[in-house]
């Protein structure tokens, strides 16, 4: 009874927490703007160490630190030049969110997991680049919060990209860790685009297309912690979105079912 209270006190905050948005987007012409709600510090200041406290160490990046390291990914990425300021400002790429695809398309089973199939291979793609840590060390990339809504997919062209970086892991934290950390958000947005029956055929899919040993096995060492599911952080990452509000009670089971199927 005593755990089940703190399951669902957790889920209750996590539920608040997924609705908080630091940042305020507009765009104008083939330009995208970016910058911190006036309030943003705050939240950042307390949730950090928080975050701190995750298997993954993760935390959000303070305005200046944010541009310079959206600015670093960019052009490692694709080469786009980021000039500094307080507000950060990034050519308007094509395609949409990919959660949005999924929900608003209606396409089939076999072309979600060609789209996801796209994606999984980008992030990929995405970790094999190479970025300076601040101190004179060239490491591959991780993204931080690698969800569905982080991600463009342009149906026509059967591209993607990646966006948004101002949530950053930790730079020493080895990197197998870090891009298992990128996994585990991607799976774990996906999957509620699947009924349970088809979940396994999901999971074999990834992992046909992400093909990492090191990352896969630090994937499963993460999702067998004790701890791990009582993260709120996880919670609140995986239930954005307009299927996770409508129908937060139906995402658990998906949860728990993927992750016995990646630990076994």
């Amino acid at each position: 009874m005593f755990w089940k209270l703190i399951d669902f006190c957790l889920g209750l905050l996590a539920a608040r927490v997924e609705t908080v948005d630091i940042n305020r987007v507009w765009i104008e012409g083939n330009k995208v703007s970016k910058c911190r709600r006036w309030w943003g510090w705050v939240l950042i200041l307390v949730g950090n160490p928080v975050l701190a406290c995750r298997r993954v160490p993760v935390g959000v990046l303070f305005t200046i630190r944010w541009i310079l390291w959206e600015r670093e990914v960019k052009r490692a990425v694709s080469g786009e030049s980021i000039e500094l300021g307080r507000v950060l400002v990034c050519n308007q790429l094509p395609g949409v969110p990919l959660a949005d695809w999924l929900i608003e398309s209606g396409e089939s089973k076999d072309v979600r997991l060609e789209a996801l199939r796209i994606a999984v291979q980008g992030l990929k793609e995405f970790h094999r680049q190479r970025v300076d840590d601040g101190r004179a060390n060239s490491i591959p990339l991780s993204h931080g919060d690698a969800t569905l809504n982080n991600v463009l997919y342009d149906a026509e062209s059967r591209s993607v990209h990646w966006i948004d970086f101002d949530l950053r892991h930790w730079l020493n934290v080895p990197a197998p860790q870090r891009q298992a950390d990128d996994l585990r958000a991607f799976l774990f947005s996906a999957v509620r685009h699947f009924p349970d029956a088809e979940i396994a055929e999901f999971l074999s899919a990834m992992q046909q297309y992400y093909e990492d040993s090191s990352v896969w096995n630090c994937l499963r060492d993460q999702l067998a912690s004790r701890w791990f599911h009582f993260d709120i952080f996880h919670r609140a990452q995986i239930r954005r979105g307009p299927i996770m509000r409508s129908s937060m009670k139906n995402t658990d089971p998906n949860w728990a079912c993927l992750t016995k199927l990646i630990i076994d």
